[in-house]
């Protein structure tokens, strides 16, 4: 018979000299537990461990024996709440990249603007490589704690969030190394307003996700259509303006790559936002 969370109080009592040596409550949990191998114990498989170790000093062995190298299977409200503390330490850390990611984000912008910047490709660098942890730590999560519902709805959320971050971490230098190309940006209102949108939209994105509160979502598909209402004013002037100034024949098409990419970081703000939403309420919504 395989030990499960829903057996914990149905367990056997325990010998009288562990009793002594431990609580009870901690003996019927060191009952269930789990290898990194998956490996579930039956009750018979313990006590035959136990029986050998009892009485020669080996509980400090056992326990630090399982400490390093399983999972042990709290009761309910003790899983919980390991769990609930690595989620709150995997929200911090996605968290972090996201503020990587709008500090790489304000500097690919402020380069369009003729500011000297440095160091995007080292934040790109880091951003990616502190994804790959998180990824790993979110895997960790499933398959130390098995976490079902709202917990296993903000371990996925984490990992949609964090590709869409590397995404727009990837995009920000994609931007940068554009504008080092060019030199020189021409001024298009269009375009520098479309900035500034696209830097909001990454804020509420990642503010919903902060407070968990999904009212910062509610603006994002308003701000979307407007995004796309520039892309398609900067075509319009981007293409008139290559038929009429020399100028536009060579930076003309990179002005367009920059307001595409732009377009593209600000549906990545939105399918950070529909994260949001589905951690929060369990709902699936697409912002359009």
């Amino acid at each position: 018979m395989t030990v499960r969370i829903s057996d914990r109080n149905a367990l056997p009592s325990p010998p009288s000299s562990f009793v002594v040596a431990l609580e009870v409550d901690i003996y019927k949990t060191m009952c269930v537990l789990v290898l990194q191998s998956h490996f579930c114990f039956t009750i018979q498989f313990f006590f035959t461990i136990w029986q050998n170790i009892v009485g020669t000093g080996g509980i400090e062995f056992l326990i630090g024996r399982f400490c390093e190298n399983s999972c042990v299977i709290l009761g309910e409200g003790d899983l919980t709440v390991g769990l609930r503390n690595r989620l709150k330490i995997l929200k911090k850390e996605v968290l972090g990249v996201g503020e990587l990611v709008k500090l790489e984000t304000d500097m690919a912008i402020s380069s369009l603007n003729g500011k000297t910047v440095e160091g995007l490709e080292k934040l790109d660098r880091d951003v990616s490589e502190r994804v790959n942890v998180i990824e790993k730590r979110c895997f960790d999560c499933i398959a130390l704690y098995q976490p079902v519902a709202g917990d296993l709805r903000v371990i996925g959320s984490c990992l949609k969030i964090i590709t869409d971050l590397e995404r727009i971490s990837r995009l920000s230098l994609h931007i940068y190394d554009i504008s080092k190309e060019m030199k020189s940006v021409p001024k298009m209102k269009s375009l520098r307003e479309m900035c500034l949108i696209a830097k909001e939209m990454l804020d509420l994105s990642l503010r919903a996700f902060r407070e968990e509160n999904v009212k910062y979502v509610e603006k994002l598909s308003e701000l979307d259509d407007r995004v796309d209402e520039l892309f398609y004013e900067i075509y319009r002037e981007v293409t008139h303006r290559m038929t009429e100034e020399e100028e536009y024949l060579a930076k003309g098409p990179l002005i367009l790559f920059i307001a595409r990419y732009l377009e593209r970081i600000s549906d990545h703000a939105c399918k950070i936002g529909e994260a949001v939403i589905y951690m929060v309420t369990g709902r699936r919504e697409t912002i359009k």
